[in-house]
């Protein structure tokens, strides 16, 4: 009981005076989407208006459905994100296919400081591609494709022969909403086009990252609590 208490303190200091809304724990980027604009809470950050599309394949028979798409929150120093991983990002031959994830961090009680994008590399074989490029709209939210302020781009690939597995960029000053777009390109190109999937990271002060994992934590244990 007295560790909730100060779990449950620091995080009262990291977000302002309370805990509300739905834990964001693992799932699928379907039961992500079915959250809609409520979304759903990593500590003081909410995750909302997931939405995901294929805007380009060679057949529909290749096309991942957002149900076979896991999604895993994580926690690192000073830093919050998703894990978006799949077995079935696998083309080979003429296959291609390109997909479209939207979402938004909104941190009501906390600053965001940069974005990061981190490929989990499956090798796809030369000429075969594949690349993870996010579009963030920093303070606003995308109208359409288009932003209302000023963007920020990642882009994370391998060609078979060159890979960029890291891209990071930092805001200076720190942005309070960040909405993203991401656009997944997988084309076999006559050999094979495979990922693991990818992780978006979001860099906040450390302290609070911390307070989030903390805030992660205390949710789950009333929830257990009053199960």
């Amino acid at each position: 009981m007295r560790r909730l208490l100060g779990i449950g303190g620091l995080l009262w200091l990291a977000v302002g005076g309370g805990w509300a809304g739905v834990i964001c724990t693992t799932g699928t980027v379907a039961s992500y989407e079915a959250m809609g604009a409520s979304g759903c809470e990593i500590g003081g950050l909410t995750v909302k208006n997931v939405q995901f599309s294929a805007t380009a394949f060679s057949s529909p028979g290749i096309v991942v459905d957002a149900s076979a798409i896991s999604v895993t929150p994580v926690f690192g120093a000073g830093t919050v994100g998703l894990v978006f991983a799949s077995g079935s990002f696998n083309l080979s031959g003429a296959d291609f296919a390109t997909y479209l994830l939207t979402f938004a961090w909104d941190p009501p009680a906390g600053d965001i400081r940069g974005l990061e994008d981190v490929l989990s590399d499956n090798s796809p074989v030369f000429p075969g591609y594949a690349t993870v490029t996010t579009d963030a709209c920093r303070g606003f939210f995308f109208v359409g494709a288009v932003c209302p302020g000023s963007t920020a781009s990642v882009e994370v690939s391998d060609y078979g022969t060159s890979s960029t597995l890291i891209s990071a960029a930092s805001f200076d000053p720190p942005v309070a909403l960040l909405d993203t777009r991401t656009v997944i390109q997988l084309d076999a190109n006559g050999a094979s086009s495979q990922i693991d999937g990818w992780t978006e990271n979001v860099f906040v002060p450390e302290p609070a990252a911390w307070a989030l994992m903390a805030a992660g934590l205390l949710g789950l244990a009333v929830r257990r609590r009053h199960q």
